[in-house]
């Protein structure tokens, strides 16, 4: 069963990349530059057992509202409101990567995400839902759970994140550079 929801999430575009984004929503346009090492399920043995993913993303709000959209393995277009001094909600829909190989004639993979982020302090911490949904393999859909934990500054952001996969953990570490007006 852990098998199909990794293959899932990789068809999807919702590997467990990098959620890279604080509780504070962006005053004005912001940038941010980065990467993403993640464990590869399907590694083969030692061979390729960590894979580079390169992040980028856009995000503009008033201090309160922001809409951010973020390209890694694929397209994701989201909002985060704050709810409070350190909270905020973070949600997202995500579209897999085009490819020549793909057959979409029963519908587009899509990823939905639904997650916290709390902090304080320049450190934060975010759990996250997500709803992986396949068209045409047997309508396969799914929920997952992941939890990502970073620290920043305002040029920077570190982050460690886990996505939890039938009986197995996905671990991803991420760095970046923030431009902008960025909290």
């Amino acid at each position: 069963m852990g098998r199909w929801i990794v293959l899932v999430l990789l068809l999807s575009g919702c590997v467990p990349v990098a959620t890279l984004r604080t509780p504070e929503a962006a005053r004005g346009p912001s940038f941010t530059v980065g990467a993403t090492l993640v464990t590869n399920p399907f590694a083969n043995r030692d061979q390729y057992p960590v894979a580079p993913l390169p992040y980028l993303a856009y995000a503009e709000g008033d201090g309160t509202l922001e809409w951010n959209l973020n390209l890694q393995w694929g397209l994701r277009g989201g909002a985060k409101w704050a709810l409070a001094p350190g909270a905020a909600l973070d949600f997202g829909l995500t579209l897999p990567p085009p490819s020549p190989d793909a057959d979409w004639s029963q519908g587009v993979p899509v990823a939905a995400d639904l997650g916290l982020l709390l902090g304080g302090g320049r450190v934060y911490l975010s759990p996250r839902i997500h709803f992986i949904a396949i068209p045409g393999w047997g309508s396969r859909a799914g929920w997952l759970f992941g939890l990502s934990a970073g620290v920043y500054e305002k040029a920077w952001i570190l982050e460690l994140g886990a996505l939890a996969i039938g009986e197995g953990v996905i671990l991803n570490l991420s760095g970046a550079w923030r431009f902008g007006n960025a909290p």
